[in-house]
């Protein structure tokens, strides 16, 4: 089992200078910082299985069987793709909690996508 952490951010200026239609006239400018909530992984292998991943924050689950197609239709896109990306398909089940609900502006599926390289890597 592998645990993997990563913590949220807090903008505390400049949140919307970082987007190109306003540096690139501008320029662009954020103070942020990490703070003390996280958002977990929890990869388990389990050789001779399909592929699972479980959201406790959207409450959903996806099951893939290895060879078949991969769908990216539905939920679960971001940690499918990075599992895609290195080449898992089956045996792993991936376990994914938040300390902050989805949508708070925290930048949780950034921090998704770290704790879940993290987690593969």
């Amino acid at each position: 089992m592998i645990i993997a952490r990563a913590p949220v951010r807090i903008s505390f200026a400049g949140g919307g200078t970082d987007l190109p239609a306003y540096f690139m006239e501008h320029g662009g400018a954020v103070v942020s910082t990490t703070i003390d909530k996280f958002v977990y992984v929890v990869l388990t292998v389990h050789p001779g299985s399909e592929l699972q991943i479980l959201s406790s924050d959207y409450r959903t689950f996806f099951r893939h069987t290895g060879g078949e197609v991969l769908f990216w239709e539905g939920d679960l896109n971001l940690p499918k793709a990075i599992l895609h990306e290195f080449d898992i398909d089956r045996d792993v089940s991936m376990f994914l909690a938040s300390e902050v609900p989805p949508g708070t502006g925290l930048g949780s599926s950034s921090t998704v996508t770290v704790a879940s390289i993290k987690a593969v890597s």
